[in-house]
């Protein structure tokens, strides 16, 4: 038997025949369906990354967003009152700084307005900062 082509759903199609009995029409069939299934492939591919580029539009607009898989909207500037775990990639205006309680890592707190509304965000959380006066 001459050489095969394994496609992504299981088909085997051979490219040519070692004793030469695969005629000229069937090796254009095959050729045309290898090269049906590249450029599927290469257009699933190309999907896969754009989708993968629309989940972060903040982040690529250089605005402020939480950057952890939840990010905790506190009513004041310590880890007592979180009233709402937003999700990672929400965009947020930081509006002063302060320093108050120690929380992973750092003692500096943002106050922020979201969509889901307006507290405090612990530093670490925010990514893209922009420079804000003290509150």
């Amino acid at each position: 038997m001459g050489l095969a082509c394994r496609c992504l759903w299981g088909s085997v199609y051979p490219l040519w025949s070692a004793r030469g009995t695969g005629s000229r029409s069937n090796e254009r069939i095959t050729m045309h369906k290898i090269k049906r299934t590249a450029v599927g492939l290469v257009g699933a591919l190309a999907l896969t990354g754009a989708a993968a580029a629309v989940t972060a539009p903040a982040a690529m607009a250089g605005q402020p967003y939480c950057n952890s898989s939840t990010c905790s909207l506190s009513g004041a500037p310590n880890s007592g009152p979180i009233f709402y775990e937003m999700p990672r990639y929400t965009p947020v205006t930081m509006v002063c700084w302060t320093d108050a309680q120690w929380w992973r890592g750092t003692n500096r707190w943002f106050r922020v307005q979201t969509k889901y509304g307006n507290g405090w965000m612990i530093a670490t959380q925010v990514s893209s900062q922009v420079s804000t006066p003290h509150c």
